[in-house]
């Protein structure tokens, strides 16, 4: 029976040591993904920040794109603006007659 004994206490031993390194390996392996997945999460918030400004950025160009209109729009604008000075300069000339 001692004899028994011995040889179980052995093989347990013996598994303890193979699952004790399979342990550490796991343990290394686990850090080093820990380590990337921390790394990749630095990443993510820096690349939305980029995309809050990027979307940011969007926005005000196409504010600015609709409040901009051609050179022929400005054109027409400017003409009907010095219409409705014409008209207001001969509307008070007449009044001052």
């Amino acid at each position: 029976m001692a004899t028994g004994l011995q040889q179980i206490l052995e093989r347990l031993s013996s598994k303890t040591s193979v699952l004790t390194e399979r342990y550490a390996v796991l343990l290394e392996a686990k850090k080093v993904a820990d380590a990337r997945v921390d790394e990749l999460d630095g990443e993510n918030a820096k690349l939305k920040a980029e995309i809050e400004r990027l979307k940011q950025q969007v926005e005000y160009l196409q504010i600015a794109r609709s409040i901009s209109f051609d050179r022929e729009t400005a054109d027409r604008h400017k003409a009907f603006l010095s219409d409705l000075l014409r008209d207001i300069d001969k509307s008070i000339a007449q009044l001052s007659e």
